[in-house]
């Protein structure tokens, strides 16, 4: 007969190891999913390289190969006039001209570069889910890597996956009190767009002076400046009716985008409304998803709308949590906290914007994700439960 004290630390020992979280297939599974996403987007660029070469987006039959953008940063890259660079009429070009110079305006190292920021941002969204304490599924990392808007930013030299990337960063280092890589990872932020230091900068006004309730001012903060829109709009020229119609892809609409931007920046209070209108049209395919018609194939059309629909579960589950969080805010973390108030003033700058784009939400997704799965049922039957006597004291005797 065995030693009972020998069978207890060999089960004690078993239990120990199975708890250690190795190298298992999940994560196995995880670092395949990138290598696979690394794969699709080096074949994806040699199949178009000529196009992205002589600056074009599409062919025959074939249309919005690549978001047009990265052919601007390419070009200052290429005509490095820092004059025109650091111009009024250009901003938030610095970054992605620098990194196409780092790379030496390789399409191929891009892609590499673009997944190996990719796989340090589920990095980091890992560890703050670890650090708040939120049962992350695999699911959701694997989720975030494949999503089809994921594999078109890792085409060329995009602001996208490296502020997932730094926002994520930054967003942790902020949870552990890190403040040197902190405020280097905001300093770097603001070179890709300068608006994320204002964000952050009100973020951090909340935090210092509302704690847990930082939603909530954050949220009245909203009501104000979406009341106020017209005069915005007339202080700041990139928020008018004129620069967001510019902006809009040239492809005929059902007009009512123009309309929400129209009531946005001319009737006071009315905007407010509006606004809210603009952040469902960025969330969603609104008021259809636009899928291709006839012979031709806009990639990016395709690729968004289908992202867009795969991520109305997500957004379901965060708006839930935002309004539990405005109604019961005590009853959160104070970390909880934290990564709501961020990716909410996010989600406020997308909406105060003048533009209607669904890829400005992208370097917030990995916290959205986060908040949208924290759990809230036990908490939400708490909080409907009224303090009732203890049932032993009222017992009658």
């Amino acid at each position: 007969m065995k030693n009972p004290s020998e069978l207890f630390r060999r089960r004690g020992k078993n239990k120990a190891l199975k708890s250690v979280p190795p190298i298992n297939k999940i994560n196995t599974k995880l670092v395949a999913s990138l290598f696979l996403v690394a794969i699709l987007s080096i074949v994806y660029t040699w199949a178009f390289i000529g196009l992205f070469e002589t600056g074009k987006s599409g062919d025959s039959g074939i249309t919005g190969t690549l978001i047009p953008d990265t052919f601007l940063y390419r070009y200052y890259f290429e005509n490095p006039d820092y004059s025109t660079l650091l111009g009024p009429g250009i901003k938030n070009s610095i970054a992605p001209a620098l990194l196409w110079k780092i790379l030496d305006g390789n399409w191929y190292l891009a892609s590499i570069f673009n997944v190996g920021m990719l796989f340090f941002s589920v990095v980091f969204i890992n560890k703050i889910g670890n650090h708040i304490g939120i049962p992350i599924s695999n699911k959701l990392l694997f989720f975030l890597v494949l999503l089809p808007e994921t594999f078109i930013y890792t085409v060329g030299v995009l602001k996208e996956i490296p502020t997932l990337f730094l926002f994520s960063a930054l967003s942790f280092y902020f949870l552990k009190k890190r403040w040197f890589p902190f405020f280097f990872c905001l300093v770097l932020l603001a070179l890709f767009r300068y608006q994320f230091f204002m964000v952050i900068a009100l973020f951090l006004v909340g935090h210092v002076f509302f704690q847990k309730r930082n939603i909530r001012f954050l949220v009245l903060i909203f009501v104000i400046l979406s009341s106020l829109y017209p005069l915005l709009a007339q202080l700041e020229t990139g928020l008018s009716v004129q620069e967001g119609i510019l902006y809009k892809v040239d492809k005929p609409g059902t007009g009512v985008g123009a309309l929400i931007q129209s009531v946005q920046t001319e009737w006071y209070g009315l905007s407010t409304l509006a606004t809210m209108v603009k952040i469902f049209q960025i969330l969603v395919p609104w008021p259809f998803p636009r899928f291709p018609e006839g012979s031709d194939v806009d990639v990016l059309t395709l690729v968004w709308s289908i992202s867009s629909l795969m991520l109305i579960p997500v957004w379901i589950k965060y708006f839930r949590f935002l309004f539990y969080a405005l109604r019961y805010p005590n009853s959160i973390k104070q970390d909880e906290g934290i990564i709501l108030s961020v990716s909410f003033v996010f989600i406020m700058m997308i909406g105060l914007s003048g533009f209607i784009q669904h890829r400005y939400l992208y370097p917030a997704l990995g916290l959205i994700l986060l908040v949208a799965y924290i759990p809230i049922a036990s908490r939400l039957k708490g909080a409907s439960i009224p303090n009732l006597p203890n049932p032993v004291n009222s017992r009658e005797t």
